[in-house]
């Protein structure tokens, strides 16, 4: 009974001294109850930095970055959140070429080669004859082989001009009864049929026929012939005159082609004459 009665004192000694000491130890001594709480705080935070560590790195990242470091998650999420596409194929300007379907857009054939000039020496047409020996040149009025019959009411020589309409029927009907053209309608007349190429720009055999025309033509030297453009009071003498008149062949050196030059054509004998009236009325320097 002795014997029982001194291990139960023993075993209550052990259990009731190790209480008595913690109690005794001061809140946070080692081995305390505040420090067995630390530890177990410390350990458990342990465990959760293993676990991070364990953790894939895609998910560490994901968890770095944040909400606001992922626009790009966001943006596949949302696919209708994006802008729409700039690039709008329907809004692109009309094809400014021409469609191969527009032949009326050429210029019109220009049909076969013609002789260029029936004066220049030259077989423009690559045909073989020359000049006035080119068929197409019959209707220059340079070249006529048939004269004007100024009596059959025919166009006998093909420059549109019939009978004594025809500058070439001067001689044989006669003055024309309205007397001299005015300078003003003689400078009408060379506007409409001169100028575009007898002007300052082009001057064609250094004449000038632009307002004033008498400027470059009264009592100046032709730079074609020995003589005046414009001879005062006397239209023979005149080598303009007789580029007019078609009749500039019968003077030494004169050549080229009368005056407007084919394929235009001759200007009504009447004006003609009138404007050699007009010469012939100029008195003398």
């Amino acid at each position: 009974m002795r014997w029982i009665w001194l291990v139960g004192l023993g075993l209550w000694a052990c259990d009731g001294g190790s209480a008595a000491r913690d109690a005794a130890r001061p809140d946070g001594a080692e081995g305390g109850p505040a420090a067995r709480d630390a530890r177990v705080d410390a350990q458990a935070d342990a465990a959760r930095d293993v676990g991070a560590r364990d953790a894939t790195p895609d998910a560490r990242e994901d968890a770095d970055a944040g909400p606001d470091t992922a626009p790009d998650a966001l943006a596949d999420a949302a696919p209708d959140a994006r802008l729409p596409d700039a690039r709008l194929p329907d809004a692109r300007l009309p094809d400014a070429r021409l469609p191969d379907a527009a032949p009326d857009a050429r210029l019109p054939d220009a049909g076969p080669p013609r002789e260029v000039a029936c004066f220049n020496g030259l077989d423009d047409d690559g045909d073989g004859p020359v000049d006035c020996a080119d068929p197409d040149c019959r209707s220059n009025p340079s070249c006529f082989e048939t004269p004007e019959d100024c009596g059959n009411g025919v166009d006998d020589n093909g420059d549109e001009r019939i009978d004594c309409d025809d500058v070439l029927c001067l001689p044989t009907c006669g003055p024309s009864p309205d007397g001299p053209l005015p300078e003003d309608e003689i400078q009408r007349v060379f506007d409409d049929f001169c100028v575009s190429c007898h002007n300052p720009v082009d001057h064609i055999a250094l004449l000038d026929l632009t307002i004033p025309f008498a400027r470059d033509t009264v009592g100046i030297a032709s730079s074609e012939v020995v003589g005046l453009r414009i001879q005062p009071g006397d239209r023979v003498g005149s080598y303009l005159y007789r580029k007019l008149a078609f009749a500039f062949r019968d003077v030494p050196g004169g050549g080229g082609e009368g005056m407007p030059p084919w394929p235009g054509v001759p200007l009504p004998a009447a004006t003609v004459d009138r404007i050699g009236q007009w010469i012939d009325a100029l008195p003398p320097p």
